[in-house]
């Protein structure tokens, strides 16, 4: 190419240029493919000509863009910058005008706005680096609408010409211009000259916006929106097929492997052949590894990945890198050169790194396959080659989890302290008066592991994956509660450790959507701010240290519509997501527990469905959380036969409940006769039964004796004096059966006490097994028979009741809950499904729930804004005025009973304003939003097919909401991702409590209970002063106002905090 280029050229300029630009491009093509060695010589080649000889604005930007980012792929990202940074002088002095041919002229003009795109896909690597994924989003984003402009002018311009197209054929055999006169010929020479540079740039332009695509996906893979990846990716393929790999590995991850391997068999077929395509044969044999061990076919894993780590050697093989830029030609052998090269030359660690990625997923097939230690040498072989540096948090998370299973197989060597991982555990620990014995372990020392998981966690809290994150959160935990119950009484960690371990589990909760907070917050901040919007034409600005240029803005004219509050609000939330990821013990204990308004319990649930491990964290302010590792299948390690329902289990049940009921309402006819009603009522009836066993098996088989711990319900009346006596009794019984001293912690005492005067002695074993494998040896539970169990079963039972008895003597109810107490249910996406609001326990209480505990920290601080009260001074109810309403009645027209259930209600009460069957506008809906502090929807669904989510989150401070249509309330959860709905926009846009329904329900019924919701309420009494029931309270109130109080009752739950209604 570079010999026809230098013979075809017109000046030394032209040939010089075109050189540079073909030498940058190979260098690009190589930077892309993992060969830095070569990349970096053509580089240095189109440099040392721009330096020595005379060559074009435009060819010295080209190289100069691709150089960037090569640089930002290295990642070197200050050197990117800088290299970007010199472009933008040359930028301006690149004019289009100055040229009078008009082929270079409309080429000119098309290659300018190609190299924008490539600057702006430069800045988008660069930030990336910079561990700022929203803003390299952003960029890429800006790179598609420069994209998207070339193509609508090559598009606009090729319909227009479409008439003249004899004329504009460059290839006709008669000359152009041979008839007509000569102002004509002009004209059709000028635009024959600009269609060529138009149809020419097309293919470019096609390469660009695919390489924009990919790239963006893949961003929004990390970020954890896989609805926008999987758009990304759908564009693309459109393009071409390479798009199939990317499809598939978005498939796999986000648990949909049917469709992937569908997609995986049609990347196959059309997957070109021969040695020059071995990096394409890479990633696509790379996720049928992943495929596979999803489908838990772990040998045909590990073979894939083996695959995948020769097809890397032979890419990285010195001769192979010699001779791939050769052109193949039959016949002829290929030789090695004979000149030796620069080792420099045979650079390739983007390749390494990709082959130590591969491993790591080997490494972990390996021991989920029953290898942990083969995996495990593996690993660290990966790990001393450092070629994974560019997924640090990964390897470390892929460590962790190895290192687990080693030191459960490694405990499982010893008598009695094999159980340690098969019983619940909770922190902060029992208090032993003596030093207890440790055992010394390889692979069950934490200590070292924690602090490096803590590290790759800070490093990638923005920037690796979701799922990575996750894992290695949960990891972190885990290793916390081994380094509790393995340390010595002096080694033993103090309550800062249990607070970081809540902190761990709480972080594992909600990464995208937390990210998405984020980026919702800076949209809100900095959209009025156009002068800071970067228009298509303008060279993109130098990156920031902190990624942000809105980071100093001045906010002086923000909101200037708005209440005083909303701007400093956002702007202290937005300081409180940059530096959540970076806190000690101290820190989480003041930014999100001793918060909490004093009777508010927070209840989070973090589910390890590999390890069938229930992380219950306890939080209250002033308080060092409380947390319980609760193992599911507890009870088969135990000398029991007591059934076990394993989460797989629970989820199958509860999807077949909601399929089977959305059956009975979607799919029988109108018209019924008199025995099919019957029938219908009988199956509906039935389903109601079904759920509410199932909440009473999730409530007695996973939490069992911990069930009222405090981890799922507020505060209970006590007796102090009582409970005291209590815990010295208990205290005793257990050191008699431990011999030694131990002192029951109060937390302990009150777990036991209420299971009620009436315990079931299942629960009261569970405590059992608990208290007696928390001893010095850890082997006395292995040698106490069913006997010694059910004596020690006895004894505490009696000492439960007696202190019922007493206490009710004295004039105390101790299983009467203090008013005005809360649960604030925090639900990891393994949970969310679940109406745990409605098991036994819970049921009667007033709880809420949220995705993670960000957003509940982000409802406290608006609490305290909107009344103007600082985290010090006593907490005051959030309110919302019951006049100030807005309501969207059956928009489709289809519901008329609901209609005329509430419409004259509506209608006549005083302040309110909405529209009944009528399709509203997304202007009034969202204006709705802006300007009232009820939003009340009662049509299908939550009401997106009239108004977008993103408009949704856009308002600065979203109302409180009854979205009461079916599944209004309901996440979908997509393999490794948080779970995402639309419920969610009403959330990020700052809603303090929305009511929504979490499965489909019957009109009729959920009318039923909306009713009784609003009347409790307070909001279809307008002259009753006298309501104090929070929204929360109210929707308990209701649950059993309908015929089908789980199938109906359960489906509506609360998003976010209690909110009460101003006094008139």
């Amino acid at each position: 190419m570079l010999k026809l280029n230098n013979g075809l050229r017109e000046s030394d300029i032209d040939q010089c240029s075109a050189s540079i630009e073909i030498y940058a491009r190979i260098g690009k093509i190589y930077s892309e493919r993992g060969y830095t060695g070569k990349a970096s010589l053509d580089f240095s080649r189109a440099k040392s000509i721009i330096q020595s000889k005379p060559c074009s604005v435009q060819s010295e930007l080209t190289y100069l863009v691709l150089r960037a980012q090569d640089a930002a792929r290295a990642p070197n990202s200050t050197r990117s910058q800088q290299i970007l940074s010199q472009g933008r002088k040359l930028w301006g002095l690149d004019h289009v005008g100055s040229e009078i041919h008009p082929i270079r002229s409309a080429r000119l003009r098309l290659t300018r706005m190609l190299t924008l795109a490539d600057a702006h896909l430069a800045r988008s690597l660069i930030a990336l680096s910079n561990d700022s994924l929203v803003t390299a989003i952003d960029d890429s984003k800006t790179a598609l609408r420069v994209l998207n402009r070339c193509t609508t002018i090559v598009r606009n311009r090729v319909s227009n010409r479409r008439e003249d197209t004899a004329v504009q054929d460059p290839f006709e055999s008669k000359p152009i211009g041979a008839q007509g006169d000569t102002r004509h010929c002009t004209e059709n020479n000028v635009n024959v000259a600009t269609d060529i540079a138009f149809r020419e740039v097309q293919w470019v332009i096609s390469q660009k916006i695919s390489t924009c695509l990919r790239h963006l996906g893949r961003l929004h893979m990390i970020h954890g929106t896989w609805r926008e990846a999987q758009y990304c990716f759908e564009q693309g393929r459109l393009l071409g097929n390479k798009f199939l790999v990317n499809i598939s590995d978005l498939q796999v991850r986000n648990g949909n492997l049917e469709k992937c391997v569908s997609s995986l068999e049609e990347a196959t077929a059309m997957r070109p052949k021969g040695t020059e395509f071995l990096y394409e044969q890479a990633t696509l044999q790379s996720v049928v590894g992943a495929v596979k061990v999803r489908q838990n076919s772990f040998d045909a894993a590990i073979e894939s990945f083996d695959g995948v780590h020769k097809l890397f050697d032979m890419m990285m093989d010195d001769r192979f890198i010699e001779n791939i830029d050769s052109i193949k030609q039959s016949n002829v052998k290929q030789e090695r050169n004979s000149e030796p090269f620069d080792t420099s030359y045979y650079e390739c660690w983007p390749l390494k790194e990709m082959q130590g990625c591969n491993d790591m997923q080997k490494a972990q097939a390996m021991a989920q396959n029953g290898s942990a230690n083969a995996g495990w040498e593996l690993l660290n072989r990966v790990i001393i080659a450092a070629a994974a540096n560019a997924d640090l948090a990964e390897l470390s998370a892929a460590s962790s989890h190895i290192r687990h299973m080693m030191a459960c197989d490694e405990l499982s060597k010893y008598a009695g302290i094999g159980r340690v991982p098969h019983e619940a555990l909770i922190l902060p620990l029992l208090k032993f008066q003596q030093r207890r014995e440790c055992h010394k372990f390889e692979h069950a020392d934490t200590s070292q592991a924690l602090v490096h998981m803590l590290q790759r966690y800070q490093q990638g809290a923005m920037v690796a994956r979701v799922d990575v994150l996750q894992k290695l959160c949960v990891e972190m935990g885990f290793s916390t509660f081994f380094k509790h119950y393995l340390a010595n009484g002096d080694n033993a960690l103090g309550p800062d450790y249990v607070a970081l371990c809540a902190y761990y589990l709480e972080m594992s909760k909600a990464t995208n959507i937390r990210r998405e907070m984020q980026f919702c917050l800076e949209q809100k901040l900095t959209l009025p701010r156009t002068q800071h919007y970067i228009g298509d034409d303008e060279w993109p600005k130098n990156l920031s240290s902190k990624d942000n240029d809105a980071t100093d803005i001045d906010d002086t004219d923000l909101f200037l519509d708005d209440p005083d509050i909303i701007a400093p609000h956002l702007q202290e939330l937005r300081a409180m997501y940059r530096q959540e990821h970076q806190l000690d013990s101290t820190g989480f204990q003041e930014m999100f527990v001793d918060i909490l308004p004093n009777r508010w319990t927070v209840c989070s649930l973090t589910m390890d469905p590999h390890n069938r491990d229930l992380y219950v964290s306890r939080m209250r302010a002033s308080e060092t959380p409380f947390v319980v590792k609760l193992p599911l299948d507890r009870v088969v390690h135990r000398q029991t036969t007591h059934d076990v329902l394993q989460y797989s289990e629970a989820a199958a049940e509860l999807n077949d409940i909601i399929r089977s009921s959305d059956e009975t309402i979607h799919g029988s006819k109108k018209n019924l006769e008199k025995q099919e009603v019957n029938e219908w009522w009988m199956t509906r009836m039935q389903l109601d039964r079904r759920l509410k066993k199932l909440l009473g098996r999730i409530e007695n088989d996973w939490f069992s004796g911990f069930r009222a711990s405090g981890l799922l319900c507020g505060n209970y009346h006590e007796h102090e004096a009582e409970l005291t006596n209590f815990q010295k009794l208990i205290s005793s019984i257990i050191t008699s059966a431990v011999s030694e001293s131990v002192n029951v912690s109060i937390d302990i005492c009150r777990t036991m006490l209420r299971l009620g005067p009436e315990p079931r002695s299942r629960d009261v074993e569970d405590v059992v097994y608990f208290l007696t494998s928390c001893y010095k040896n850890y082997n006395l539970a292995s040698r106490l028979s069913a006997t010694d169990i059910e004596q020690l079963n006895g004894e505490i039972c009696s000492t439960i009741r007696n202190y019922h008895t007493r206490s009710r003597r004295a004039g105390i109810d101790t299983m009467a809950r203090i008013p005005g107490d809360h649960i604030i249910l925090i639900l990891d996406k393994h949970t969310h499904m679940f109406p745990l609001e409605s098991m036994p326990i819970m049921r009667p209480q007033a709880v809420s729930r949220l995705p993670c505990i960000s957003f509940l920290r982000d409802r406290i601080a608006y609490g305290r804004a909107s009344s103007n009260r600082t985290h010090d001074e006593e907490w005051e109810d959030i309110k919302v005025d019951r006049q100030s309403a807005y309501y969207i009645l059956n928009p489709s027209g289809d519901l008329m009973n609901t209609q005329r259930e509430f419409e004259s209600t509506f209608r006549s009460t005083p302040g309110w304003s909405g529209i009944v069957q009528e399709k509203p506008s997304e202007m009034l809906c969202q204006q709705a939003l802006m300007s009232k502090e009820l939003y009340l929807y009662f049509g299908h669904s939550a009401g997106q097919a009239f108004l977008r989510g993103q408009h949704v989150r856009q308002v600065k401070q979203c109302p409180v909401a009854l979205l009461m249509g079916c599944s209004s309330g309901a996440l979908d959860s997509q393999g490794d991702y948080d779970p995402s709905g639309y419920v969610m926009n009403f959330l990020l846009g700052g809603s303090p409590c929305v009511v929504a329904n979490l499965w489909d329900v019957t009109d009729k019924s959920i009318d039923k209970v909306t009713k009784k919701i609003m009347s409790t309420w307070g909001l279809l009494d307008q002259t009753n002063h006298d309501q104090t029931a929070s929204l929360v309270e109210s929707v308990v109130a209701s649950r059993d106002e309908c015929n089908l109080p789980y199938l109906i009752g359960a489906a509506p739950v609360v998003y976010g905090v209690p909110v009460f209604l101003k006094s008139l």
